[in-house]
């Protein structure tokens, strides 16, 4: 128990303090109790069983894998190991701890992807690792380096494809096209070898990248194509980038289905 004594003479220095004495004491009172819960905090957060020297992941076996489910490269790209951090072990801490709350915030990231199909269920390693640099998430260097040690290209299918649709229009331009005929006709003048590798990459990139099913009527994939390149600076209306799509779907094998795209 406090000394009785003590708290008297405790209670009458406080009773002969000016108010800004008084105010001063109090918020240093509350600094003092904020750094100390800071500390608890940190405490307790590296206690927890994602931060135990286990929970490291090792980036040269996950690089080996052939694809990465969205737990998986969620929690490699905080560089913790999948089979012990994934969400279902991590939802009980969002509201208490910095990496739940972080990994809860990427998750919700790449689930609003997947609706748009710029994600699957699965994903190669290098894809995933591009969805997360175009989308502002750190990854660690060491997981980065395991991947392109491999060999594996970390490609931006979406950046790839610009750069596709791109160098049909630029070739299109040369020719005299103009930016006046949208739906110009194909260019005969281009190498037949030059224009099937174009043609592939664009419907190969639009099924990955943007989620496209070329044996649909209509789709919104050109316009939201369209809207990419004008972000980039590319001018390309919607009715050509449209036209491209059509042409490319050529070059798709006869058997080809929605349901094998992935």
């Amino acid at each position: 128990m406090p000394d009785p004594e003590k708290v008297e003479i405790y209670r009458n220095q406080l009773l002969e303090m000016s108010d800004a004495e008084l105010n001063a004491l109090v918020a240093q009172e509350k600094d003092t109790e904020q750094r100390e819960a800071a500390k608890r905090a940190e405490f307790e957060e590296n206690q927890r069983f994602f931060n135990r020297p286990e929970a490291v992941a090792d980036f040269d076996f996950w690089s080996r894998a052939s694809y990465w489910t969205i737990d998986e490269a969620l929690a490699l790209s905080l560089g913790k190991n999948p089979r012990l951090v994934n969400w279902e072990k991590l939802a009980p801490f969002v509201q208490i701890s910095k990496f739940a709350a972080e990994f809860e915030g990427r998750r919700m990231l790449a689930q609003r992807a997947q609706s748009m199909a710029q994600l699957a269920d699965t994903n190669i390693p290098g894809f995933f690792l591009a969805w997360a640099a175009r989308t502002g998430l750190s990854v660690p260097k060491a997981l980065l380096a395991a991947v392109n040690a491999r060999g594996v290209q970390i490609a931006d299918w979406k950046s790839l494809y610009d750069e596709a649709v791109a160098r049909i229009a630029a070739l299109e331009k040369e020719r005299g096209a103009g930016e006046a005929q949208p739906s110009p006709e194909p260019v005969d003048s281009l190498r037949a070898r030059e224009r099937e590798t174009l043609l592939k990459l664009i419907i190969g990139m639009a099924i990955r990248g943007y989620g496209h099913n070329p044996s649909a009527d209509r789709t919104g994939t050109a316009r939201e194509i369209a809207g990419d390149l004008e972000k980039n600076g590319i001018g390309l209306d919607e009715d050509t980038v449209r036209k491209w799509l059509k042409r490319a779907r050529e070059v798709l094998p006869g058997d080809w289905k929605p349901d094998n795209k992935d």
